[in-house]
């Protein structure tokens, strides 16, 4: 049943990704009812309750590696999203900034925990990510898109709360 489940899983999320292209509507509805943070909030918790102490002790051996991760995607990104952001205009130019400074996704601890990859490294990676975009994301933001401020206020809470909480409790 696993193998089976598992070699449905890319066309699912496929056949999901073009349903929710084709159809917005329905997941506009739970996004404006609230349902995408609880939603990613138990993602991240199971993808917690899967981070086992030889995983910690695995990603630690191995700090050289998360942390040339780690600065890359927090430096490299940044600069990409800015020339990328010069392609388009308007709404667009500033998404592709955003998507440039934004931390790892919470998914990814979920599929590293799919995939057999290591959650513990993917788990420190997204608490950094998440902390450099916290701390300094504000910051690049305005930089790099020439706004006088953001405010990262709301993240700061929204991150905690959906991150920060559940990784913590798993």
């Amino acid at each position: 049943l696993a193998q089976r489940a598992e070699a449905l899983l890319l066309p699912l999320v496929f056949a999901v990704g073009v349903l929710g292209v084709a159809l917005p509507s329905p997941a506009r509805s739970l996004d404006g009812g609230g349902a995408i943070d609880p939603t990613l909030a138990v993602l991240v918790l199971t993808a917690g309750l899967a981070v086992d102490i030889a995983g910690v002790r695995r990603a630690r051996r191995r700090w050289a590696r998360v942390v040339t991760v780690f600065v890359t995607s927090s430096l490299v990104l940044p600069v990409l999203a800015w020339a990328l952001s010069h392609l388009v205009s308007g709404p667009s130019r500033d998404g592709v900034l955003a998507v440039g400074v934004a931390p790892s996704e919470v998914a990814s601890l979920g599929l590293a925990a799919m995939a057999g990859g290591e959650v513990a490294a993917a788990a420190a990676l997204l608490i950094g990510s998440s902390l450099v975009t916290v701390l300094a994301g504000g910051v690049m933001l305005a930089t790099l898109s020439g706004a006088t401020s953001v405010h990262p206020g709301g993240l700061v809470v929204t991150l905690v709360a959906v991150v920060g909480l559940p990784l913590a409790l798993g």
